[in-house]
């Protein structure tokens, strides 16, 4: 069993990686050396059940769901916060085989959960939403990701676990793992830059004007206050650290043209890079010939769904030695390594 664990990175996955170790008793310490593109610090939280045109669930979402509940419940009462809550999102439906789909799935036992009730175009122009084909009322979850940082931070320097500064060698001596969890900063690392990841960055917007519902017809806007919302966002993999631009903004905008924000003003736009792979899923187990470093990274868009799923994973890993699904782990690049 490990004993100690030096956790790089306190993104999302950093943080919630560490915090999992905590809990589960092991000695752990969290190094983070403030990564300027962090995709985190921008991140909407939103965790939807039914994702792409045809509105699939995602592998594992029932057990990512159940992960999500049991650990932020925990952390909340602990810390005496409210971070992770149930919420709706109106799924605007783009053609007529959307809204077949979205019937079928609203029949079935197990995806019909997440199926609250259709609206109808008529419903949706009095919500000055654009869409003809009606729209489906959907269950989400929201994440309060920066508040949830905040309070991880804050409990780990409380307890003496927090050291900020960025990574060096030399802090591998005091652990007997080191867990690289720093997001896109993994190209950086030596380690484990022969991975292919293949990062991407993201922009949203902020708008301030009168409340709205949350809504998305593959983009989404979504509620944040009583005068503020967020709308986004955007997928390029090229000019990663060039931060927010014009052509994102107006990408944006362009794709939110169901809704009237004429009574809305910009107030802010930010950007991050994600931190993804060429197969679309996490790399996630122990170096080759360095078993005592460890990989958790490229959770892409779906973090605040996933992580706490697999953060269980790997620390079950290390604790009773149970293995790692081939779907996330980092043995399926090993020929990749050799090369």
């Amino acid at each position: 069993m490990i004993k100690s664990v030096l956790v790089v990175g306190h993104g999302l996955a950093g943080a919630i990686l560490t915090q999992t170790l905590r809990l589960r008793g092991v000695s752990v310490a969290c190094l983070d050396g403030g990564l300027i593109h962090s995709a985190s610090k921008v991140a909407a939280g939103l965790i939807n059940p039914y994702i792409g045109p045809k509105f699939n669930i995602p592998i594992d979402f029932s057990n990512c769901m159940e992960s999500n509940r049991l650990f932020f419940e925990d952390f909340e009462k602990q810390n005496s916060c409210t971070l992770y809550s149930k919420d709706s999102l109106i799924r605007i439906f783009k053609s007529a085989e959307q809204k077949k789909r979205w019937d079928w799935l609203s029949t079935e036992k197990v995806e019909s959960k997440y199926s609250e009730k259709f609206i109808s175009s008529d419903a949706l122009n009095e919500l000055r939403i654009d869409g003809k084909y009606g729209a489906g009322l959907t269950t989400i979850f929201r994440l309060e990701i920066k508040k949830f940082l905040r309070i991880s931070k804050d409990l780990l320097i409380r307890e003496n676990l927090w050291q900020n500064k960025v990574f060096d060698e030399s802090d591998a001596t005091d652990f007997d793992l080191i867990i690289f969890a720093e997001g896109s900063n993994v190209e950086k690392n030596s380690f484990f830059n022969w991975l292919p990841f293949s990062p991407a960055k993201g922009e949203i917007i902020q708008f301030k004007g009168p409340s709205v519902k949350s809504c998305s017809n593959g983009t989404w806007i979504l509620h944040e206050s009583k005068d503020y919302c967020m709308a986004g966002s955007t997928w390029e993999h090229d000019n990663l650290k060039s931060g927010p631009t014009l052509n994102g903004k107006l990408e944006i905008i362009k794709k939110i043209n169901y809704f009237d924000l004429q009574n809305h003003e910009i107030v802010g736009h930010k950007s991050g890079i994600r931190s993804c792979t060429l197969d679309r899923h996490p790399i996630i187990g122990r170096h080759f010939k360095l078993p005592h470093l460890a990989i958790f990274n490229g959770f892409g868009s779906r973090g605040a769904t996933t992580i706490c799923y697999y953060a269980n994973i790997l620390v079950d890993h290390l604790i009773k030695g149970t293995g790692i699904p081939p779907l996330i782990s980092i043995e399926r690049f090993r020929e990749n390594f050799r090369k």
